[in-house]
């Protein structure tokens, strides 16, 4: 009776795996042809116009001038002024196939240098602001950072060490600045990083 039992047992699991492996497999595959289908329509769309698009204007006076003597922050400070002599678009969240369909694919490639230079934007005014606050300038660090935030920078670091300096200087009251910023920006799991900050106020 018992070994009876375990082979039905048996049975009804196998069967349940084989089950959820077809649904799986059917999923899969209409997931896959989806995006082929989209794949394929986007790369039969005309170049369009995109000069009308948000492309950030970077303005290097608006940042700290001085390097303090240190190679890290006349790295950041050069490489920034580079930037400011590029085309720059914050495309964060969209994939190349939604270009494609949305700018048509002839503009791909410059549409993702465009992207690319928003990427290194980001990451070294992430990094500039991190050096001078552990070099004990939080004022420029600031200035730096909330350059970022303007950019509309998806790095949460940015937030977060922002915020923290907030405290140190008695401005908790600029943490709200901060949360109202991300209302505009694409970034993941935006409510809870939200809350996260609330708790700072």
């Amino acid at each position: 009776m018992g070994n009876l039992l375990l082979f039905a047992s048996t049975l009804v699991v196998a069967l349940w795996l084989q089950y959820v492996i077809r649904k799986t497999n059917r999923l899969s595959k209409k997931s896959l042809d989806s995006y082929l289908s989209r794949e394929n329509k986007a790369n039969h769309v005309r170049r369009v116009d995109i000069s009308h698009l948000d492309y950030l204007k970077i303005d290097p006076n608006e940042l700290p001038a001085s390097d303090h003597d240190d190679p890290s922050l006349k790295s950041y400070r050069d490489t920034i002024e580079n930037l400011s002599k590029k085309e720059i678009l914050n495309l964060t969240g969209i994939s190349n196939t939604d270009l494609k369909l949305q700018y048509g694919v002839a503009n791909l490639p410059k549409l993702s240098e465009c992207d690319n230079n928003y990427i290194i934007l980001v990451r070294t005014l992430q990094k500039w602001g991190e050096r001078l606050y552990s070099m004990n300038y939080p004022s420029e660090a600031i200035t730096v950072l909330e350059y970022a935030v303007r950019c509309k920078t998806d790095a949460k670091k940015t937030y977060r060490l922002l915020a923290k300096i907030y405290q140190e200087q008695n401005q908790e009251e600029k943490i709200q600045d901060l949360i109202q910023a991300l209302s505009n920006v694409r970034i993941q799991n935006k409510n809870q990083f939200i809350l996260e900050l609330k708790e700072l106020k």
